[in-house]
């Protein structure tokens, strides 16, 4: 309920989920950098800073990407879905067992 009544989330934390939660509901989210750190050390894959400013020189990148924190999401976790079903298929294959009989 709080972030749906906010318009802008501030985190020190570079990590917190709450970054992204709040970019979700529609706050301008950003998360505060330590000196030295660069986006591309805090995030090197651009489409985990989707919706979410380096700082409050990334308010232009806020902005073009907040409509696409949703379907960023459902995509990311599509592929870590995938990328499971890969580890399971490889694990049955090299132990010649089925997972599936012990769920």
């Amino acid at each position: 309920i709080i972030f749906k009544n906010t318009k802008t989330f501030i985190s020190f934390d570079l990590y917190t989920g709450y970054s992204v939660f709040a970019a979700l509901c529609g706050a301008d989210s950003f998360v505060i950098p330590p000196p030295g750190m660069s986006k591309e050390d805090w995030r090197p894959d651009e489409s985990q800073r989707i919706g979410i400013g380096f700082g409050f020189d990334d308010k232009d990148w806020v902005a073009e990407t907040k409509e696409m924190v949703l379907p960023n999401l459902i995509s990311r976790e599509a592929s870590s879905v995938d990328q499971v079903k890969v580890f399971v298929n490889e694990v049955e294959g090299f132990f010649n067992i089925s997972l599936k009989s012990q769920l």
